[in-house]
């Protein structure tokens, strides 16, 4: 239980600084909107301002420099936009195997339930019986994380398959070998009574 609960621990730090880079990303790309923005407000003013004749370069040479400081906001937006889809995809992929790796754990720990709670071990090999949960962690391990794990299935209704208790084998009560009164008494399939 103690490497899962290592690898949870992991995975949960992984997210956080996935996150946490997201909401910077997330950040720097509104700076770079409003900026940019900003400066093409700017070029529409210096485009509207009648320019006085001794100083045409100087607002041409100005022009020129906020075009290519538009031009290289645009490239760090969208380097931004590119970094953020692929941390998203990350995080998706993490989480993915984070929710495999909890379906395994579950399956584990219900096994292992199962075996503290006492089954005897004739009744480990029989149908039904939940695997050992290094068996389980093979089949998890086997599969690759490539899909999801199947969670465990439940108990049967009966308790065992076709209905018999796992205590049937046990001996009948003292006195009660070939009496009428101190044995188990069952009902056959045509409805007669009997006695075990």
């Amino acid at each position: 239980m103690l490497p899962f609960k290592r690898t949870f621990d992991s995975e949960k730090q992984q997210l956080q600084e996935l996150n946490s880079r997201l909401v910077q990303y997330l950040s720097r790309t509104k700076q770079l909107e409003q900026e940019n923005a900003r400066l093409i407000t700017e070029i529409s003013h210096l485009k509207q301002v009648k320019q006085s004749p001794e100083r045409p370069q100087n607002y041409r040479a100005e022009t020129r420099d906020l075009r290519r400081m538009v031009e290289q906001l645009a490239f760090e937006k969208s380097q931004a936009e590119l970094e953020r889809e692929k941390l998203w995809r990350e995080l998706q992929t993490l989480q993915s195997a984070c929710s495999e790796q909890s379906v395994a754990c579950r399956d584990i720990s219900w096994g292992a339930a199962r075996l503290r709670a006492g089954a005897p071990a004739g009744a480990q090999g029989q149908r039904g019986t939940p695997a050992a949960p290094a068996a389980a962690a093979e089949r998890v391990q086997a599969r690759g994380g490539g899909s999801q794990a199947e969670p465990a299935a439940p108990p049967p209704a009966g308790g065992f398959p076709g209905g018999a208790h796992r205590h049937s084998n046990l001996p009948r009560a003292a006195g009660g070998v070939g009496g009428r009164g101190a044995g188990v008494r069952a009902r056959p399939v045509g409805g007669m009574d009997r006695d075990v």
